[in-house]
């Protein structure tokens, strides 16, 4: 992790109690109804007082009306009045205490990002991308606390430890606790050592294979598409082939892939994914970049993705284009589009040959 000092007024950080809730759900239920029942009470008594101001009417219709009004506003403010649990409370408030303190505008961006994140219940992700960028936007904000600010590293560092082993569920519905022990690592200063290698269509074993279905199935989600099985047949049978992986170089453990195939003349990308906890070590955009130097120049390399990927936009950093939308294109419920992008070597090799001279 880079050094990092801020040049900010000194006011020192002490971390918040870390707050424990058994039943957040019937916590927030209590709250609304007191909520609700203040509100009727208060319109009850301010009506009642209007029947004894002499108002046209009595105190008993001024009470009955004001209840009435009471209810129906008090249950329109319970619906739509977010109030915030112990633990969320927490969460908010420890971001506020780290951007007191930082100056550094990606740090900024992450700490707002999650803000809006920890704003509602951490409780599922819609898409598998938002677990990816949760972890990225933890990671950013730890790496730009600044490295003299031993009580700002408290209060991230407890920060971390709360949230690891948070249960929530995935997309598809299923349960996972929230593996926060890498990025408590990362924190700590032992960042992963990457390695990269290439397989070819022969030299994957086995547990390398279900290794990466694993990751595939975590980035990807119940629709994924490439079994092991699937993998080691396309690389032998669509050839030229090859896959790229990044291992942790001290556990030998697979963190990210990435492989392609040949059709029709045509090198496609079939995908490139890595686990969620191995954010910001530029295992993505090393893959495909050592993907595309291994092709001639000029030869047609192609990727599809959904339409939402996030991924989309680091693709148009790398000079891939779009060329066709492919509608209901994965089946998935509901059906989700895809988008067909190809690379441009005109525009990849300028960018190549500034980033070579710079």
């Amino acid at each position: 992790m880079a050094q990092v000092t801020n040049q900010l007024p000194y006011e020192e950080l002490k971390p918040l109690p870390q707050a424990k809730e058994v039943y957040p759900r019937l916590a927030k239920l209590m709250q609304k109804v007191v909520l609700a029942v203040s509100v009727i009470f208060l319109s009850m008594g301010a009506g009642a007082v209007l029947g004894l101001c002499n108002w046209g009417i009595s105190v008993l219709t001024g009470t009955l009306t004001g209840g009435v009004l009471g209810l129906t506003a008090g249950i329109a403010m319970a619906m739509l009045t977010k109030l915030p649990t112990n633990v969320e409370e927490y969460r908010l408030e420890t971001l506020d205490q780290i951007k007191s303190i930082t100056s550094n505008p990606r740090a900024l961006s992450a700490l707002q990002t999650l803000r809006d994140f920890f704003y509602y219940p951490f409780k599922e992700f819609q898409q598998n991308s938002h677990l990816h960028l949760l972890h990225g936007e933890l990671a950013a904000v730890g790496d730009f606390i600044d490295s003299n600010r031993a009580d700002a590293k408290k209060v991230w560092s407890e920060f971390l430890t709360h949230l690891h082993a948070t249960p929530f569920s995935t997309p598809d519905g299923e349960k996972a606790l929230f593996n926060g022990a890498s990025l408590i690592n990362r924190f700590s200063g032992k960042l992963k050592q990457v390695k990269r290698e290439w397989l070819s269509s022969w030299s994957p074993s086995d547990e390398d294979l279900q290794s990466i279905e694993q990751i595939g199935k975590e980035a990807f989600g119940k629709s994924y598409a490439f079994p092991a099985d699937r993998i080691k047949k396309t690389l032998a049978e669509y050839r030229p082939s090859g896959m790229r992986i990044a291992r942790n170089k001290e556990t030998e453990e697979i963190l990210g892939f990435g492989w392609y195939y040949t059709e029709n003349g045509v090198v496609k990308i079939a995908e490139i994914a890595r686990k969620p906890e191995a954010c910001r070590l530029n295992i993505g955009c090393d893959i495909l970049q050592e993907i595309i130097d291994a092709q001639r120049a000029g030869q047609r390399v192609q990727i599809c993705l959904r339409k939402n990927n996030p991924f989309i936009g680091r693709l148009q950093n790398w000079k891939f284009v779009r060329i066709q939308e492919l509608p209901k294109y994965y089946d998935t419920a509901p059906p989700e589009d895809g988008i067909l992008m190809e690379l441009n070597w005109q525009e990849y090799s300028k960018m190549k040959g500034l980033s070579q001279l710079g």
